[in-house]
């Protein structure tokens, strides 16, 4: 065990020292003692505060770095033995001792709160691969989300097993720093560097005619929402970290000679993209298109309509696309 010479002075509950305040107030604190009878409260109290600095700083090289801290004179060394304890910066470092997805660890000392930390790098061992999104306890503080710098999930096999992860708390969520896999990598780079982004199509049976519908049976294709959402029944509802100008498209065709087809694009319940296209050959239908700034919890409905010379029901296809194109 490393040793620590820097020993602390008048310790004891009962030390003959004088009292914080009295001492604060004390007219030789700043002057310092002049000649005459000395008071031993007050030089123990003096003496006290320096040798718990003293001891702290010989304790925390010995702790932190493993390594001696020694009274012998040689102020060289105490300095580098200090720099490599906070060097090796073991007190920001634990293994994982939960599951793969459920991280539980113990730093030394213990962080009083998740706000205390704030901002503060940590690092984790972690035994075994995640499956999916991930979490963190940390000394008993309630598990919070790990996720990428944008916000986003952790998707399973993004942590490789035996990696030491780091991570930092935001106030928010713990955000995952590192190291990373080749695939996350390039799931690092799209989050970051890409703009929300989803596209899709949809394929309805038994549309009315001259009915509003909302579009429906949707499959989508590209999706780098952070926490936008799309219902089933074509309900785009914009996320906080998605909000910004988004540029919106939806085409929409029934295929059929001589039909007319309408297609929509409506913030709120408010339209901002309307096309309407008469189709004499059956030909590709109607494309709306439209910009549009969204805030957290504004809504998109995507819906189309189908008037034919009589009251058939019809098929319907189509595309649609929302991308981010600004703040």
């Amino acid at each position: 065990m490393p040793t620590n010479d820097f020993l602390p002075f008048a310790t004891d509950p009962a030390a003959n020292v004088v009292s914080q305040g009295s001492y604060a107030a004390m007219a030789a604190r700043a002057g310092g003692y002049q000649a005459g009878l000395a008071q031993s409260p007050q030089l123990n109290k003096t003496w006290r505060q320096a040798s718990a600095i003293a001891a702290m700083l010989g304790q925390f090289i010995v702790d932190y770095g493993n390594l001696d801290a020694l009274d012998d004179g040689n102020i060289a060394n105490l300095v580098r033995d200090f720099a490599r304890a906070l060097q090796i910066d073991k007190y920001a470092y634990a293994a994982n001792t939960g599951t793969a997805n459920a991280l539980v660890a113990t730093f030394t000392p213990a962080p009083v709160s998740l706000a205390a930390i704030t901002g503060a790098p940590l690092r984790i061992l972690v035994a075994a691969a995640n499956t999916g999104a991930m979490t963190l306890a940390a000394n008993g503080l309630a598990a919070t989300a790990i996720t990428w710098p944008g916000g986003t999930a952790i998707a399973s096999g993004e942590v490789a097993a035996g990696s030491i992860i780091e991570v930092i708390y935001d106030g928010t969520a713990f955000r995952l720093y590192g190291p990373f896999r080749p695939a996350s990598i390039f799931s690092l780079i799209t989050r970051l560097y890409s703009p929300p982004l989803l596209t899709g199509s949809f394929s309805m049976t038994g549309v009315a005619s001259g009915v509003n519908t909302n579009i429906s049976g949707i499959v989508q294709a590209d999706n780098t929402l952070q926490d936008s959402t799309m219902s089933v029944g074509g309900l785009f509802t914009c996320g906080a970290k998605d909000a910004g100008v988004w540029n919106v498209t939806m085409r929409s065709g029934t295929g059929n000679a001589g039909d007319e087809v309408v297609a929509e694009l409506l913030k709120n319940g408010g339209t901002f993209g309307v096309a309407s296209v008469y189709t004499p050959n059956g030909g590709p239908g109607a494309n709306a298109v439209g910009t549009v700034r969204l805030a957290s919890t504004d809504t998109v409905q995507v819906r189309t309509r189908q008037i034919n010379s009589g009251t058939a029901t019809r098929n319907m296809t189509g595309t649609f696309s929302f991308s981010r194109i600004g703040a």
